[in-house]
């Protein structure tokens, strides 16, 4: 066969005979091979379709090459190979790409029936064996070179979380189910069904992280309200896809640390919808989180979060992008920062997101953008003392409506605080403007709250006209206190005035 040829192409060409003569055996023996296994109910395609297949059509071939020719008198174990041939082939064979190791190998059980957690530890320990300890991705972190814990489309009850431990990189778990099983160990960090890394890693060097390149794709976390699905420390390069995690108690996903993660196509919910919560939000404790981002630099793209969640997403971090993220969970739908921090509401973007039936709290918000976001029956609540460069643009509210007249805080003047919007029901915006006209012997009153964002005005601008008395008219504004209402006075009476007035928070 051909594969068989290029093994031998380095050879010295006094084997050549022998050589030739193993050549025509491998490609008789694979043809041989290819007849048994049709006949046997077995299939090989031909030409192989998959690297797997020319692997093992090429190694069985090569093997009865060599067995026939030793048979026949073929001397074969005096071949030399070039010296420089031989490193390159032991360079070659170092970089490898890494195996896929299926738990069912070890004796784990793929119907969930019993207790898999030995088992898929194994596996995963001979995962983390075929990591290269002399080559590194970042510092002190091995390069694994794609190993996979593949879980072939089984469902494995466990008992204590797997943990991809610190300084691996390069590998992945994919393309099954994990559930916590019966006796579930849920303290603490542990208490999830997967862990990559630890908190009591120390980074090396300024990255700040322990782990990369570590994939989690295609797979169900079910932790049956007996802990969280998956945590993750110090990494970077994590990628998150197409993946389902349910019914967890503490968190869905908590990312604390590192940076460059990317949840993406994820699913999120603490309780289905036909599945009755224990108790509200807030109650005995209850206070679950479908992802929490404890970091800077990272990305929610096409995520949604349903049914039952006390909060879908929390954002603890600056520089993070969340883009596609539907939320219907009935209670805080994203927050950013926290009572206790603003970490989470500093130059963060949320772009075509989702606000239904959830809030979105935000808690002093600096330089954030939120557009292009649908909101249905929705509200947005902004807490804290101060907001210094929040832009709202291009949103639609639906039966929702960013009017924060119970915001006690202020904005910097420094940083604009800007919305606009497209509203099917009612606009609400920092600017607004209107027109009266009437006499002049009482005051022009002028109430913006149902239009403004903010319970405050912090510019006005205004003109009056009338006819030819209103020469004799002097006129003054002033602002009511901390609401948004706006009086114009004057000092003489006109039969008809029209006043203007244009505002902003």
């Amino acid at each position: 066969s051909k594969a068989t040829v290029s093994v031998l192409n380095w050879w010295p060409l006094h084997t050549m005979r022998a050589a030739c003569f193993v050549a025509c055996v491998a490609a008789a023996a694979a043809h041989d091979y290819r007849k048994q296994l049709h006949e046997g109910g077995g299939h090989l395609p031909h030409p192989p379709r998959s690297l797997d297949d020319a692997r093992r059509f090429h190694r069985h071939g090569k093997v009865n090459a060599i067995r026939r020719a030793r048979a026949e008198g073929h001397e074969l174990n005096t071949f030399q190979v070039p010296g420089a041939v031989a490193a390159r082939r032991e360079e070659l064979a170092a970089a490898a790409p890494g195996p896929r190791v299926s738990p069912v190998d070890f004796g784990a059980d793929p119907t969930g029936a019993t207790d898999s957690t030995d088992a898929l530890q194994k596996a995963l320990n001979a995962v983390l064996a075929h990591c290269n300890t002399s080559a590194m991705l970042g510092p002190k972190i091995h390069d694994c070179r794609g190993a996979t814990l593949d879980l072939s489309g089984g469902a494995y009850s466990i008992h204590t979380g797997l943990v991809i431990p610190p300084f691996h990189g390069n590998l992945a778990v994919t393309s099954g189910t994990l559930v916590a099983g019966p006796g579930f160990n849920s303290t603490g960090d542990a208490g999830f069904l997967l862990t990559v890394g630890s908190a009591a890693c120390v980074p090396p060097d300024n990255q700040k992280v322990c782990n990369e390149d570590v994939s989690v794709l295609d797979v169900l976390f079910d932790a049956a309200h007996r802990g969280g699905c998956l945590r993750i420390f110090k990494t970077m390069g994590t990628v998150v896809f197409d993946s389902y995690f349910s019914r967890f108690s503490t968190h869905g996903i908590w990312e604390t640390g590192g940076h460059e993660l990317m949840v993406q196509e994820a699913w999120v919910t603490a309780y289905y919808w036909k599945e009755p919560a224990p108790s509200a939000c807030g109650v005995a404790g209850r206070q679950e989180v479908g992802i929490q981002i404890d970091g800077n630099d990272n990305y929610l793209v096409n995520v949604i979060g349903f049914a039952n969640i006390c909060t879908g997403v929390q954002i603890n971090g600056a520089a993070n992008v969340l883009t596609g993220v539907h939320t219907w969970v009935g209670n805080v739908g994203i927050r950013m920062g926290t009572a206790a921090s603003s970490a989470g509401a500093s130059q963060n973007r949320m772009v075509n997101c989702y606000l239904d039936y959830s809030t979105f709290d935000v808690y002093n918000p600096q330089n954030l953008v939120m557009s292009q976001t649908f909101w249905l029956v929705a509200k947005l609540r902004l807490f804290g003392q101060r907001a210094k460069g929040f832009y709202a643009r291009d949103n639609i509210w639906k039966e929702s409506a960013p009017h924060l007249q119970n915001y006690n805080g202020t904005v910097d003047t420094t940083q604009k605080v800007e919305f606009t919007s497209t509203n099917t029901d009612v606009a609400f915006d920092t600017a607004a403007k209107a027109a009266l006209t009437g006499p002049s012997d009482k005051p022009f009153v002028f109430d913006f709250a149902s239009q403004l964002v903010f319970p405050w005005i912090r510019h006005v601008q205004y003109s009056v006209a009338g006819g030819a008395d209103t020469q004799a008219f002097s006129s003054f504004v002033e602002v009511v206190g901390r609401t948004a209402t706006v009086h114009v006075l004057g000092d003489a009476k006109v039969q008809e005035l029209t006043v203007h007035v244009a505002v902003e928070n």
